[in-house]
């Protein structure tokens, strides 16, 4: 068997190294440009202001805490001479009414005729500042709208919408489309942020995206995506309000940066945390884009959709998926033709293509049975608080791989010829292919461009090897095979982001087939010291997974999520309090006896069915709902009731309930309209309550039954429990996020109670 020289081995590990170093780098956000950059040019630092001056405390939709930030986003604007107006939305649902708050700004075109938009929400959670969810597209916004005032005049009208629900219904973008200065609207871009660093990704478009694909490309806006996010996210249950709009037609992009899960709805998520990167590649979007759609005379229209990928950094590859199965096709012919001629010409064997297939699929086999236990452990030690710590799991794991990869393939690598290793991982790559093209077509490129590649480099090292040319054959084998890593680094990175820690085996998996590629660079790098190689990279795995655990504890930056909410029930006198957790911890053991245990809440919150940790609790000083009869006439056996509901303390949402056996047989609120009517229970869901804390409501009801209403009032926030006689929440306790209970709801498969709330019910006969 023919050895490449010695010297090969250093170059080669370099050359890894370095395409590597290449790979990871060019997949990062820009660095932001300081607040002293040219007032022509969007400063990641100034956005960053923005943030630091609204975007410190929560603001659900409905708290007095969103007018602060609406204002702030008014009086920028203004300030930078654009046109601004808030737009109040009234949303009647038949029994779902609200109010929405939407800010429209727009810079006009000089005589365009189409409209471009951006689009982000200024709502957060009740758990958090919202900082990156979604205050990162609010900052970007301001100053791309500041950048878009001091550059040269644009010929199409450029609209901002900053809508005021997301978080609690997702209605506001949608209902924004009818809004006069979007009557015209050819494309949008919307911001996202599901943590608070990390490149900003394109990962989600409309249906028909190969135009759209085409312009991005072109636009210079430092594009991080592929179709296999667009692919993977259209299939999800996950909702935006791009993806609202989507659905009514818009054509557009939706950009997003997700690293750092454990910050998501958290009240971590706060500017401090945030990294000013991440809005510098987001301005990199709304700057580009702004300028190629503000300066355009072509109204985008839907054509076929699109395959697309970068390549290196921010380089996109972009053709329509009609070429995604040809592709696919060719890819496999031509490893066909490959093996055939290899093994005519006796450069392969079946023996030797075998055993390369069962090497990669034991190496797969052995980093699941070394790595799952890990991941299962670090889950029993630390729950979802390993994703505080996913850095040091995944460069474990990741680790461990190539200390498995190294075992193996220096074990076995000089006992099989380079070319027939090489065939055989080209077979599981090959049966990749054909799995994700029959169920994610556009993502096909990942398989099909790394096996055209492979087989070019196997043909080519055969003809070297005909020769006699060991040394140019795996030198040749490794370079052309060497873009393979601008889509399988970057792929581990976004894999890892998805979910830091509980994605860690299918990214180490990506490794070692990866590694599959370059296994004749493999086997020369180890040489005959592979098990000093294997053990060195299993111990730095060991080391790097014990240094995740050490420092996995709980601080102010990693802190425990506690639930804890408030219920009171007014006319029964009783309140009592809830937690979504298993068991009490620290700083909740205060509010649940030792022993407490899971009970049903429905005594005290009767429309409520969670089964929850409950004790009683102290009756806190709250003023509840008012109802009082505004008029009331009765004729013909039906009772025309007009009642006056006022919230005193202005709470976030509220729901009413007229309650069984009385029939509502019409209903309306003013400045809602018709409400539906309907018997047994009637309820009137009120999301989003009016500021004024008002509603006037008329009923139609029968006069001969008794008109009992019930009230519960949900406030997003949990009362000053000092006042109590409690202590107060300690740094390293945060409230558990809305994303939290929603992970263990599906564990549990029941709902909880979401944490960090003030729950009020009272009831009324009239």
């Amino acid at each position: 068997m023919q050895y490449p020289a010695p010297w090969t081995r250093p170059l080669l590990l370099a050359f890894l190294l370095a395409a590597i170093a290449i790979a990871y780098w060019g997949a990062q956000p820009p660095k932001a440009l300081s607040e002293t950059a040219p007032t022509d040019q969007f400063s990641g630092m100034r956005a960053l202001q923005h943030s630091r001056t609204a975007f410190n405390e929560p603001h659900p939709a409905g708290s007095p805490a969103l007018e602060k930030v609406r204002d702030y986003i008014v009086a920028t604007l203004t300030g930078y001479g654009v046109e601004v107006e808030v737009d109040r939305i009234p949303v009647n649902e038949g029994n779902r009414i609200g109010v929405l708050e939407n800010v429209m700004a727009r810079i006009p075109g000089t005589g365009g005729t189409d409209t471009f938009a951006l689009e982000a929400h200024y709502d957060s959670v009740a758990y958090g500042p919202g900082a990156a969810d979604d205050g990162s597209g609010t900052v970007v916004m301001l100053e791309t709208a500041r950048v878009l005032k001091q550059g040269p005049p644009l010929k199409n009208d450029v609209v901002f919408i900053f809508t005021g629900d997301e978080e609690h219904g997702m209605g506001g973008a949608s209902r924004a489309l009818k809004h006069r200065w979007l009557q015209n609207l050819n494309v949008v871009l919307a911001f996202e942020a599901r943590g608070n660093h990390g490149p900003a990704f394109m990962f989600e478009t409309s249906m028909g995206n190969l135009p759209l694909m085409r312009e991005l490309a072109r636009a210079g806006a430092c594009p991080q995506t592929n179709s296999i996010m667009w692919e993977v996210h259209h299939r999800t249950p996950n909702g935006t309000d791009f993806g609202g709009m989507k659905e009514r037609g818009v054509l557009g992009y939706n950009v997003a940066f997700v690293g750092g899960l454990g910050y998501y709805h958290s009240a971590n998520d706060n500017p401090t945390k945030l990294s000013p990167d991440s809005l510098q590649h987001q301005g990199a979007y709304a700057v580009a884009l702004a300028r190629q759609y503000g300066n355009s005379t072509q109204k985008m229209a839907k054509g076929d959709d699109a395959v697309f990928f970068n390549t290196v950094g921010s380089q996109l590859v972009v053709y329509p998926k009609s070429w995604s199965r040809p592709i696919a096709w060719c890819a496999a012919l031509l490893l066909i033709l490959v093996l055939a001629l290899g093994l005519m010409r006796r450069m392969l064997s079946l023996r030797g293509v075998l055993a390369s297939v069962l090497l990669v699929l034991a190496a797969l086999a052995l980093v699941a049975l070394l790595e799952y236990p890990l991941l299962r452990l670090t889950y029993k030690f630390f729950y979802v608080y390993l994703t505080y710590n996913g850095m040091w799991y995944l460069l474990a794991f990741q680790a461990m791989a190539a200390g498995v990869v190294a075992a193996l393939y220096g074990a076995v690598g000089r006992r099989i010829s380079t070319e027939n290793l090489l065939a055989g991982g080209l077979l599981l790559w090959a049966v990749a292919l054909a799995g994700i093209e029959s169920n994610l077509p556009t993502g096909s490129y990942a398989a099909a461009w790394p096996l055209i590649l492979g087989t070019i480099a196997l043909a080519g090292g055969m003809v070297f090897k005909a020769r006699n040319a060991a040394t140019a054959g795996v030198l040749f084998e490794t370079a052309l095979v060497a873009p393979v890593l601008l889509i399988a680094v970057p792929g581990i990175q976004a894999i890892y982001y998805m979910s830091p820690g509980f994605t860690i085996i299918p990214a180490a998996a990506l490794f070692v087939a990866a590694a599959a590629l370059f296994a004749p660079a493999v086997v020369a790098v180890l040489g005959r010291r592979h098990l000093n190689a294997a053990m060195s990279l299993l111990a730095a795995g060991i080391v790097f997974i014990t240094i995740g655990w050490a420092t996995n504890g709980f601080t102010p930056d990693k802190p425990k999520m506690s639930s804890l909410a408030y219920g009171l029930n007014l006319s029964a006198n009783r309140a009592i309090w809830m937690s979504s957790d298993a068991k009490p911890d620290a700083y909740s053991a205060q509010f649940f006896a030792k022993g407490c245990t899971e009970g049903s809440i429905h005594d005290v919150l009767p429309d409520r069915n969670d089964v929850c940790l409950c004790a009683d609790a102290p009756l806190a000083p709250l003023e509840g709902p008012k109802l009082d009869i505004i008029s009331d006439a009765t004729e013909n056996g039906k009772r025309t009731v007009t009642l006056g509901y006022v919230s005193p303390r202005k709470v976030n949402q509220s729901r009413l309930k007229v309650l069984a056996p009385q029939h509502v047989h019409a209903a309306s609120a003013e400045g809602f309209g018709e409400l539906r009517g309907g018997d047994g229970d009637w309820t009137l869901e009120i999301p989003v309550m009016p500021r004024t804390g008002e509603i006037r409501l008329t009923l139609v009801v029968d006069a001969a039954t008794p008109l009992r209403v019930r009230i519960e009032e949900d406030e997003h926030r949990i009362l000053d429990v000092t006042a109590l006689g409690f202590t107060a929440r300690p740094p390293q306790f945060i409230p558990k996020p809305n994303t939290i209970d929603w992970w263990e709801s599906l564990i549990r498969k029941r709902g909880n109670p979401s944490s960090h709330h003030t729950v009020v019910v009272k009831e009324f006969a009239l």
